[in-house]
């Protein structure tokens, strides 16, 4: 339970530290602040929703979508110059809690952003399998050694490192849709893909 305080209280300082800086670059004259503020407190009441769910104080809620416009939404929220985020997941749906989907894809985007610095690509897929869905979050950036990913699975974090509940949340996610989190790796430099497994 401390884990999960100390986590929510710095995803959530994150979120208003973030809507302070947006005010101060918004300038008197700017005619984007009740655009830009509305976007962050649905972030905020987002990670809220999570963390109800994540203790089971909210009952998640099921439906089945297009799995390609939920990575599409992720992927906007981390393109910038000289990152690539690629799309491929034509045709996948599934049913799934969306908003915990959400907040795992947006986990994994964000790992693999910081993995990659300035510059890079990330791809975003989703593959149909006979009894389950995968969805991959894959890197270019700067990889993993193979002995180390098992740690980082069971240690959980964010960033492959920073505060947060991070993998956590992910595998949280994944297992409450019956499947799990997996990592992968060839090496440092060889860049890294989690996968999420949807049953």
């Amino acid at each position: 339970m401390r884990l999960l305080v100390a986590a929510a209280g710095h995803d959530l300082r994150n979120r208003l530290h973030s809507m302070l800086m947006n005010v101060d670059l918004l300038g008197p004259d700017s005619d984007r602040p009740a655009e830009v503020l509305r976007a962050e407190i649905a972030r905020m009441d987002g990670l809220l929703d999570h963390y109800l769910r994540f203790v089971g104080w909210r009952e998640a809620e099921r439906h089945e979508i297009l799995i390609e416009g939920l990575l599409e939404e992720a992927a906007t929220k981390v393109r910038r110059p000289g990152l690539e985020v690629v799309v491929a997941a034509v045709g996948v749906r599934w049913i799934v809690d969306e908003p915990a989907l959400r907040r795992a894809l947006d986990e994994l985007l964000d790992n693999a952003a910081r993995a990659l610095g300035q510059r890079g690509t990330i791809e975003l897929s989703a593959r149909s399998c006979p009894h389950h869905v995968e969805v991959v979050v894959g890197d270019t950036g700067e990889g993993i050694a193979p002995d180390r990913l098992p740690t980082l699975l069971a240690l959980g974090g964010s960033g492959w490192g920073r505060p947060g509940l991070g993998l956590s949340v992910v595998r949280q996610v994944a297992r409450a849709h019956g499947g799990g989190l997996s990592l992968r790796s060839a090496g440092p430099g060889q860049g890294s893909e989690a996968v999420i497994r949807l049953l």
